[in-house]
């Protein structure tokens, strides 16, 4: 019987450290998504300010042209 509580108490344990590292990995994969989400606004923001210079750079050379 000691030997079946010491097992069930072991289990017991590993169950609940598995629980701890299980939440521990849900939020890195949390946070992984909400820095991935920062990431690709600020590359959209990005692209958005090469868009404008280049139509500020085809303007200006339009105006040198004219």
């Amino acid at each position: 019987i000691l030997s079946c509580a010491t097992d069930a108490r072991h289990i017991v344990k590993e169950i609940k450290e598995l629980c701890t590292r299980r939440d521990e990995l849900r939020a890195s994969v949390e946070n992984l998504e909400r820095e991935e989400k920062n990431a690709k606004a600020r590359l959209r923001a990005a692209r958005t300010a090469i868009l404008f210079a280049e139509n500020d750079l085809k303007n200006a050379e339009q105006r040198i042209k004219s």
